[in-house]
C-alpha cells in the first residue's frame, strides 16, 4: 500500500502530467514483482480504476472530491474488495 502508484503507467490517462510528480520513479518500479505483491493499493490520481502490471493488480482507491464525483457516470461501490482477490479477478487482465 502506497499514497502514490509504484509505476509510472498510471499516470499517462492525466489531463495535466505535473500531477505525475513523484509516482512511480526508478527506485519504485519493480518492488510490485520484486517484493511479490498480490495486489498493489494506492490512491494519489483520484482516478479509481484496476489495472494491471506484470500480473500484479494496482488498485486505485481513492474516493476523490465531492467535486469530482459529479463528473463519473457511475461511483464503485465502496468499500471494495481487495483480498482475497474478487471472485472477477477485480477487473479486466490486459
Amino acid at each position: 500500500m502506497n499514497h502514490y502508484p509504484l509505476v509510472r503507467e498510471p499516470t499517462r490517462v492525466l489531463r495535466y502530467p505535473q500531477f505525475a510528480q513523484w509516482c512511480g520513479t526508478t527506485r519504485t518500479h519493480d518492488w510490485h514483482t520484486r517484493f511479490n505483491a498480490t495486489s498493489v493499493v494506492y490512491g494519489h490520481l483520484h482516478i479509481p480504476r484496476v489495472t494491471w502490471y506484470d500480473g500484479v493488480r494496482f488498485e486505485e482507491v481513492s474516493v476523490g472530491y465531492p467535486r469530482e464525483w459529479r463528473h463519473r457516470a457511475s461511483r464503485a461501490a465502496l468499500p471494495r474488495q481487495i483480498l482475497p482477490a474478487p471472485a472477477d479477478g477485480g477487473g479486466r487482465r490486459p
